[in-house]
Formats: structure tokens, sequence, C-alpha cells
């Protein structure tokens, strides 16, 4: 089987040292939602779908797997995706017997219906580059739900993010293992193609003084929410509801710099 590209490129060539958690996986750790959020928000819509106590949850796009523990502890067992190999890596190393880590993107999915939930998440469909694999990667999703199972997509709104003017301020962020990262983020536009070029600059300052930078290039797709109801009709999910957000106790308009989407088979 031929190498699979990976949703961003390390300009870096940051290294993993030996026995310390790999820099390219915490810069993606620092700032995915936090996994509480997350399993709070999905726990609400089981309970508004009836979908049952004991979910089984597809993270398409798991990145360093950081939130399939606490997926798998809602009781069905977790199944993470990831095309990057080193963020995949990092993933195996979270594998247990009700975690599973797969190489692949969303759309090489193909499995049966048997999820309660599918995730989406920090901007996964937007690494797919053309309407139609969107479109393919929303049908192989919808496949493997079972019947009133639900995708949550979680994505942003690089229009909004392109434009922005000015700098935008420096972010930080506080891992578990208090490591604090910090994240300068640009934006480009690649003309006539829709693809927004995604550039962060990361610093990583573990606990015990030693540093590590690494500087992500994202190649990025504008997804509207025009094109996201589109494309989920010809799916053919049946029923979509936008959310505020995370914290958000009801339906209703996105707010913020992200796009929260859910959809029931």
């Amino acid at each position: 089987m031929s190498a699979l590209p990976s949703s961003f490129v390390d300009l870096a060539r940051t290294p993993r040292e030996q026995g310390l958690a790999d820099p390219v996986a915490m810069a993606h750790e620092a700032f995915t939602t936090p996994a509480p959020q997350l399993v709070a928000f999905l726990t609400l819509l089981a309970a508004r779908h009836r979908l049952g106590d004991r979910l089984r949850i597809l993270d398409a796009a798991c990145g360093s797997g950081c939130r399939l523990p606490a997926l798998a502890r809602l009781g069905g067992g977790a199944v993470g995706m990831e095309v990057d190999r080193r963020l995949r890596a990092s993933a195996e190393e979270r594998a247990s017997a009700s975690i599973r880590v797969l190489p692949g993107r969303m759309d090489q999915i193909d499995a049966p219906a048997s999820f309660d939930l599918a995730l989406s998440w920090d901007g996964a469909l937007c690494y797919v580059h053309d309407v139609a694999g969107r479109v393919l990667a929303l049908r192989r999703l919808l496949r493997c739900l079972r019947p009133g199972g639900l995708l949550v997509l979680e994505l942003p709104e690089l229009l909004g993010e392109l434009a922005h003017t000015g700098p935008y301020p420096l972010q930080r962020a506080t891992l578990p293992d208090q490591a604090v990262v910090s994240r300068d983020v640009r934006h480009s536009l690649v003309p006539d193609q829709g693809i927004v070029h995604r550039q962060e600059r990361v610093l990583i300052e573990r606990a015990d003084g030693r540093r590590a930078s690494v500087e992500l290039l994202h190649r990025m797709s504008i997804v509207s929410p025009q094109e996201l109801a589109y494309g989920l009709r010809q799916a053919g999910f049946t029923k979509v509801e936008t959310w505020p957000g995370v914290q958000a106790t009801e339906p209703g308009p996105s707010q913020g710099p992200r796009l929260l989407v859910v959809a029931r088979r």
C-alpha cells in the first residue's frame, strides 16, 4: 500500500526525543477541545437523541489520540483513524482492549454500520481538498453509523479568519504534564484554489526546562456552511442542526470562529 499523505507538513522536521512525547503530538493536544468538555457535549447529544448509555464512537481524524480514552469510557469502545504517521504513532500508544487505531483518511473509511457517534473534529473535513471528495467522506461516515446515529463535525470558519486584520494574539496552553505550549498562527490564501495555508510556529517548554519548537503548515480547504449543508444532504443525512459550541445546552446558530454541526442518519 502506498504511503498516505499527511494532513500537514512539519516544516522543521522536529525529531522525537527518546522517552519523551512527540512535539508534533503535543502541539495538537494543547489546542484541541479538552476531552471532558467534548465528552459532556456528546453525552448531552446522546440523551437528546436517545442513543443509549453505551456509545461506540468513531473519531475520524483522531490526531494524537488524546480524546480516545475518554471516548472509550462512554461504554462501547472507540476507534480512531489518523492519516499522519507521527500523530497515529502517538495515538497507537493509547490502544487497549476498548481502543483501536487505524490508518486512513475520512474519505477512505470502510466500516459497517456499527457506530452510535462519529466525529470529524479539528477541521478534519477541510483536509479533503475537493467537493466530491468531501461528499464521499460524508457518505462513508453515514454508512458507518447505526440508524439514528449522529455525525458531529467541527471546523473553522476560514473565510472569517482570512478577514482578520493585524497579528493574531499568541496562544498559550498548559498540558497535564505541565509543559507550556505557545502558538503563533498565520493564514494565507492560495488564489483560485480555495485553499488556505495555516502556518503555526509552536514553542514547547517542558517542566524540566527542555524546549522544542515545531513549525507546521496546514493546507485546508474553505468549507462554507452552505457547502456543508449541501454535502450532508447529498450524503443522505436526514436532520442537521448547528450548535453555538460544545458548552451549549441547546442547538442554535454557530458563534465565534468555529462551526459546529450535528447530523443524524
